[in-house]
């Protein structure tokens, strides 16, 4: 039975050795499986990271906003997006804008910076960088190949425990801050809330769940195959 895989657009589970995505035709290239089988050696490490996870989002509530804000609507405006000649949908801003924004809340949040390496891998539709902010997180990037936009930001965790179970929730904070800029320490609080990350009772990490900013949308999924991805994408 051939090996599962997610899209890199929708993210639907595929064969390995499908040439398209099935669902939204998207094509599936030697860098695509690599990068997939890559990212499913990293997740099956462990689960460790689970629990590193529920204790960093416990006690980030100077970074995500405080409980007041959990019953607030946001008003920020999320950043524009454009779709490329190509067909593949990006944000309006290249890699440098999103190290930019990145790297501004991990200064608001007292974390260490995104520094790389920034090793970009050439594929026949898109480009895709994988950077490893720590042992506990990386984040994959992928770029219209024509116009070098970023079209999907994605923090998969690898592990969180020790000086590193805050990474992750990190990352996050920093994906959502580079998709809509304009969202306060409250703003960007209620994308979690509103996925079912941060509950009244604590921290979880939904199976699958997705919500959306103007025309960013933010998704998570959690699976003992693929470990837990945050991301966002355009709508």
């Amino acid at each position: 039975m051939a090996s599962k895989m997610p899209c890199p657009t929708c993210k639907k589970q595929i064969s390995m050795e499908a040439d398209t995505c099935p669902k939204c035709g998207q094509p599936i290239t030697a860098e695509d499986r690599v990068t997939a089988q890559k990212n499913t050696k990293l997740a099956q490490k462990g689960c460790l990271w689970i629990f590193g996870i529920f204790f960093a989002i416990a006690i980030l509530g100077n970074i995500f906003g405080d409980d007041d804000a959990k019953k607030a609507e946001t008003t920020a405006t999320p950043a524009p997006v454009a779709t490329a000649a190509s067909t593949i949908k990006t944000f309006d801003y290249d890699f440098q804008t999103f190290l930019w924004r990145f790297n501004d809340f991990t200064a608001e949040a007292n974390a260490h910076e995104l520094t790389g390496p920034f090793n970009k891998e050439t594929g026949e539709v898109k480009d895709t960088m994988q950077i490893m902010y720590s042992e506990a997180a990386i984040l994959l990037l992928t770029f219209d190949k024509k116009r070098e936009r970023v079209a999907e930001i994605t923090m998969i965790s690898a592990g969180a425990k020790g000086n590193t179970a805050l990474d992750p929730v990190i990352c996050m904070g920093g994906v959502i801050a580079a998709a809509c800029p304009l969202l306060d320490a409250d703003g960007r609080g209620q994308v979690l809330r509103d996925m079912g990350i941060i509950t009244d009772s604590g921290a979880h990490l939904p199976e699958k769940a997705s919500t959306i900013r103007g025309d960013v949308k933010f998704w998570a999924m959690t699976s003992k195959e693929l470990g837990f991805w945050f991301g966002a994408s355009p709508k």
